[in-house]
């Protein structure tokens, strides 16, 4: 399994919120049944971005995007704000911008974590 390559995050790094799912069910008699359903939900981490890299850290991360081909394998991501791993995937595409210098920014970094 694959580490995220040590790139500087543009802070804040964004913080993934659980998103609960409610089931309702029909009853013969009475109220409609409700339960919160908690087995199969997925964590998305809110888009994030590497602001202000070089050409070289721009290479780093594109030959990392083709080792784990894209968004199918599973990677672990060191989280900047306070060191804990968590496996997760690509949920989209980044964009990768050109601004000036041979300066680049790394846009819509979006991650799920992986059930």
């Amino acid at each position: 399994m694959a580490n995220y390559p040590s790139l500087p995050f543009a802070y804040p790094f964004g913080v993934g919120v659980k998103q609960w799912q409610t089931l309702r069910s029909e009853m013969e008699m009475g109220y409609v049944q409700t339960r919160v359903r908690t087995t199969a939900t997925v964590i998305r981490y809110p888009p994030n971005s590497h602001a202000n890299v070089s050409s070289a850290q721009v290479d780093t991360f594109l030959a990392f995007w083709n080792l784990v081909r894209g968004k199918t394998d599973v990677f672990t991501l060191l989280d900047p704000r306070d060191g804990t791993s968590h496996l997760v995937r690509f949920a989209e595409t980044p964009v990768i911008r050109g601004t000036d210098f041979n300066i680049y920014d790394i846009d819509n970094l979006v991650f799920e974590e992986a059930l």
